[in-house]
């Protein structure tokens, strides 16, 4: 037995295929981020975290650095900033990616070590500013600054940065 009119039995169908559809879409959508480490930093708490890349030897960035026919996987590094309130509970939790990219398998498969975007150091001067050292195949520093809402601002430092590549006979080293 039926109770439902047709005209509801329609729409309650066409809501379970639009729920089914979303839901399978999220399903293989972006892949989620991965907790790799916890720190507390001044009056905030901070996660580092790494999210999988959906790039391949098809990808820009990977074109200009190898010349194989396997997928390379790449990551971003995430940190996710929140103040800590009166309960000890996390508050006002923003994510920034600070860096893209990165090879956390470097060496592997035909890649030259030094192709690979690799992160050589990281560490916080003070409560709000962060240094990652990283190789791009250069060695580069970025700085990034917390926010009032602790969202981050990374920039690389072009002036540090142009003195770390030894130029030798024209050629960088």
């Amino acid at each position: 037995m039926n109770y439902l009119p047709t005209k509801t039995r329609f729409f309650a169908l066409a809501a379970i295929v639009a729920v089914s559809f979303a839901v399978s879409a999220c399903a293989t959508g972006p892949s989620p981020r991965t907790l790799v480490n916890n720190d507390l930093v001044g009056t905030h708490t901070v996660q580092y975290e790494l999210k999988k890349r959906a790039v391949g030897t098809s990808g820009k960035f990977l074109k200009a650095m190898a010349d194989s026919e396997d997928d390379k996987i790449l990551y971003d590094l995430w940190i996710r900033v929140c103040d800590i309130n009166s309960q000890d509970e996390q508050v006002n939790c923003q994510s920034s990616t600070v860096l893209e990219a990165l090879d956390m398998n470097p060496g592997s498969g035909s890649y030259d070590l030094l192709a690979a975007r690799t992160i050589t150091t990281m560490f916080w001067h003070k409560e709000n500013v962060f240094y990652i050292g990283y190789t791009d195949p250069n060695p580069k520093v970025r700085r990034c600054y917390v926010k009032q809402n602790n969202a981050m601002t990374c920039q690389d430092q072009a002036n540090l940065n142009s003195m770390l590549t030894k130029t030798v006979g024209g050629k960088m080293k």
